[in-house]
């Protein structure tokens, strides 16, 4: 009894220690994402109360601005301003295409796994959640994993496994889609930014966090309408008075239709 006592000791401590080593990463985990989850809500929180405050007083900005600027820069910081303005709007056009055309790909997805009831509302769910980066994937995922898991059309494990892989598959397929496809074309071409540009931009973002995802492109859709009025457009201009016979082509993919202005 002694030898076994002392056999048993040992191995209850290894097991408690393990454990106790499990119990403090799963409670570590579940403190990360508790803390990611408020980080997020109280970032969105806080964009949507900067947006609906700037929305109520958007005509009152704009005549502060108006006594703010002087009289000789007034007429060319409200044109930026405008193309600015134009450029963002053409941002949103497009974000909410490539949310119809995700949420229709994920609801035929969907129908085709079986999922025939509720097929729809996530799959547009998981559409516009993709508005926020990362978000759209899990809003698309979850719910379609807890069906296949609790649900009746999958019957034998084997199927229920192979089912959820198919789920996980077509979410980092459709993300795929969206990061190297849709939002460089789609998004790019109505903001007037180069596919490459949304790309780097998003890259750059990706190192700041969701926060800097979501204003990646954004920021660099004013940076370069700011570049191509304050740089640029003086720039071609004293080119073609230099040399009247060879005049500056523009950037490709502008904002503004030249013959518009």
């Amino acid at each position: 009894w002694e030898n076994l006592s002392d056999q048993v000791t040992p191995a209850v401590r290894a097991v408690g220690i393990q454990l106790a080593q499990m119990l403090t990463s799963v409670s570590s985990t579940l403190a990360a994402v508790l803390a990611y989850s408020f980080g997020f809500v109280a970032f969105l929180i806080l964009v949507l109360m900067i947006t609906f405050y700037c929305l109520v007083d958007f005509t009152r900005i704009g005549r502060i601005m108006r006594i703010l600027i002087p009289p000789a820069y007034r007429d060319r910081v409200f044109g930026i301003w405008n193309k600015i303005d134009d450029a963002l709007g053409g941002f949103l056009r497009g974000q909410l295409i490539v949310c119809v055309i995700i949420g229709t790909l994920y609801s035929l997805a969907l129908v085709a796994l079986g999922m025939k009831q509720y097929s729809l509302l996530i799959g547009f769910a998981a559409g516009f959640g993709n508005l926020v980066p990362y978000v759209g994937p899990i809003v698309g995922a979850v719910p379609t994993i807890l069906w296949v898991v609790f649900g009746s059309t999958y019957t034998t494990a084997t199927g229920k496994i192979v089912a959820v892989l198919l789920v996980l598959l077509l979410s980092v397929a459709i993300q795929t889609l969206d990061g190297f496809f849709l939002q460089p074309r789609i998004v790019g071409r109505s903001a007037g930014l180069h596919p490459l540009l949304v790309i780097a931009a998003l890259v750059i973002g990706a190192q700041l966090g969701i926060g800097g995802l979501i204003l990646a492109v954004p920021i660099a859709i004013i940076v370069r309408v700011i570049l191509r009025e304050l740089w640029w457009r003086p720039l071609a201009d004293k080119r073609s008075q230099e040399n009247p016979s060879s005049k500056p082509q523009a950037p490709q993919n502008t904002i503004v239709d030249e013959s518009a202005q």
